[in-house]
Order: C-alpha cells, then sequence, then structure tokens
C-alpha cells in the first residue's frame, strides 16, 4: 500500500505536470511503444519548445510514470525560459531516471547520439548539444549553466590545406558532479566519482585519472583526492 508521502509526492507531480499534458502525451505515444508510452515515463513541467525527429528510447527493465522529467523547477530563483528538446534526426536513449531543469536545452544532431544514464539531474539552463555522441553514465550531476557539446559546430583549416574535424566523442563517468558553469567539449574523457570545479572546462580525456578526485584551474589539475559527494548526505548548516 501506498504511504503518505508517496501519494502526496504522486499528487504534486500530477499538478505540475497537467498544464502540459498534452505535450506528455504526444511526445510518449511518438516515440514510445504502447506498452512504455501507456505508463506516462515522459513529463513536462514547464512550457517547452519539441521537435521530435529521430529515435528516443527507454532501455529500462521497468518503465515507471514520470521517471523522466523535463523542465523541473529545482529552485533556483531564476526565470523560466522555457525547455527545449530538439531532435534533427538521431537518437537519445535513457537508461533510467532522469530529471531536466528549466530553461534547459537538448539538441541532436542529424547523426548524433546521446546516451543518459540512471538517476542523472541536469539543472537549471544546461545546456547540451549531441551532434557525434555524447555518453553520460549513471547518478551523474550538471549544476546550472553547464554546456556539454561533442562538436564545434565548424571546422579549421591549416596551411597545408587540411581541415581539423571539428567534433569528437563525450563521455562522463558514473557519479560525477559537474559544477556550475563547466564546458564540457569535444574529446572530453572523466573517470568515475569526478568533481569538477565550478567553470572548468574539459577538452580532454581525463579517463586514465583515479576516481573520487577534485579537479579545477585552467589547465585542469587535480586539487583533491579521496573526495567525493555523498548525495544521500550532503546537507550543510548556516
Amino acid at each position: 500500500m501506498l504511504n503518505t508521502k508517496v501519494i502526496k509526492n504522486l499528487i504534486e507531480l500530477l499538478a505540475l505536470s497537467f498544464p502540459f499534458i498534452l505535450k506528455s502525451i504526444w511526445f510518449n505515444f511518438h516515440y514510445f511503444p504502447f506498452r512504455q508510452a501507456v505508463k506516462m515515463p515522459v513529463l513536462f513541467l514547464s512550457k517547452s519548445s519539441v521537435k521530435c525527429k529521430g529515435r528516443c528510447i527507454l532501455d529500462v527493465l521497468e518503465t515507471r510514470f514520470g521517471m523522466i522529467k523535463f523542465g523541473q523547477d529545482f529552485h533556483t530563483n531564476r526565470p523560466d525560459t522555457g525547455f527545449r528538446f530538439r531532435n534533427e534526426g538521431g537518437t537519445v536513449v535513457f537508461r533510467g531516471s532522469c530529471r531536466i531543469g528549466r530553461s534547459a536545452s537538448i539538441t541532436i544532431g542529424e547523426k548524433g547520439y546521446l546516451q543518459v544514464g540512471d538517476n542523472c539531474v541536469m539543472t537549471y539552463a544546461v545546456l547540451i548539444y549531441a551532434y557525434h555522441s555524447i555518453i553520460i553514465k549513471d547518478s551523474c550531476l550538471a549544476g546550472w549553466n553547464s554546456i556539454l557539446m561533442d562538436t564545434s559546430f565548424h571546422s579549421m583549416k591549416l596551411h597545408d590545406g587540411t581541415k581539423t574535424k571539428g567534433y569528437a566523442p563525450v563521455e562522463i563517468g558514473s557519479n560525477v558532479w559537474i559544477s556550475s558553469y563547466c564546458h564540457i567539449l569535444p574529446n572530453a574523457k572523466l573517470p568515475d566519482y569526478c568533481i569538477l570545479g565550478t567553470g572548468s572546462i574539459v577538452n580532454k580525456d581525463y579517463s586514465g585519472l583515479p576516481s573520487h578526485i577534485l579537479l579545477a584551474g585552467n589547465p585542469l589539475k587535480i586539487k583533491k583526492q579521496g573526495i567525493y559527494r555523498d548525495f544521500t548526505d550532503d546537507t550543510i548548516k548556516y
């Protein structure tokens, strides 16, 4: 039997999603097979702009109501400019629950691939541009105004006439905390249990570094080892 807290949370979620229910219904039944769509796993919680080409896949053992939330209010006291989902023909794979904040944007190119692991959170105004390949593993958090992109949107030409590719894959390990205003750029790879300091720029492969580290500075350096954020026990007292 559902306890009082679960029922209260369910009622609150239904109230928040009701103004945008038609868009939620359309998104679910456009992308997912009936057995998944009927459970309404994706909910829009704010005004949204949506373009749904390509594929969106739920790679989960159990489909749950509202397991993916677009446009959630994380109480940042900042204006809501609307959530934006734009798939130009690529593939998005959700491997579990995911919450994405208001004023955030996800863009998938015609040949792009985006994979988001279970229990991932991306807060206010996070921007994702997946035109090649971005893989985000389980239990990752991206702080507000961070950018994850696998493309430069252009190439550059060398004196010998050759051109740069202008894109490269991005891979974020599990339990990574990307602080606010970070830039994750093509070629970026981060190990498990990595913390990025605020405003960090990542454009190299750091996956060979040990886990449980704090990276910060420009260029990035290990500032502390044996550290991680325990989301079940991270309350501070002022």
